[in-house]
């Protein structure tokens, strides 16, 4: 089976860690950070995988990434403080879904990430 995972060019190593690690709940997988400093992350959540690149090269920031048929949505939307760093997200009923809930997160790269879970 194959599996994709979007890249998504970021600026800052600690600013990255902070968002994805510390913020969103993901665990670092792989991390290569030579010593002139552009660095490459993979990180994951359940069957997400993420990679986080500085390289000018790779990918382009404000990426959108949509992440469908996530589950326990709800419940990981209020693991997230109100006093934490970065804004938390809201709930929206999707248009033209209306048993779909969505949650965007803007990372401080300008990168969107859309969870939605279909209510049953």
């Amino acid at each position: 089976m194959s599996k994709t995972i979007p890249l998504l060019r970021v600026f800052d190593y600690e600013q990255a860690r902070a968002f994805y690690i510390d913020w969103l709940g993901f665990t670092l997988d792989y991390a290569f950070t030579p010593d002139e400093g552009r660095f490459y992350l993979e990180i994951s959540r359940g069957d997400i995988a993420l990679q986080l690149i500085q390289h000018p090269d790779d990918g382009s920031r404000g990426s959108w990434v949509l992440i469908r048929d996530f589950k326990g949505l709800v419940p990981y939307r209020d693991t997230f403080r109100v006093d934490a760093p970065f804004p938390r997200p809201a709930l929206k009923q999707v248009p033209r879904e209306p048993n779909t809930l969505s949650m965007t997160v803007m990372d401080p790269f300008y990168n969107r990430i859309e969870f939605r879970e279909t209510m049953r």
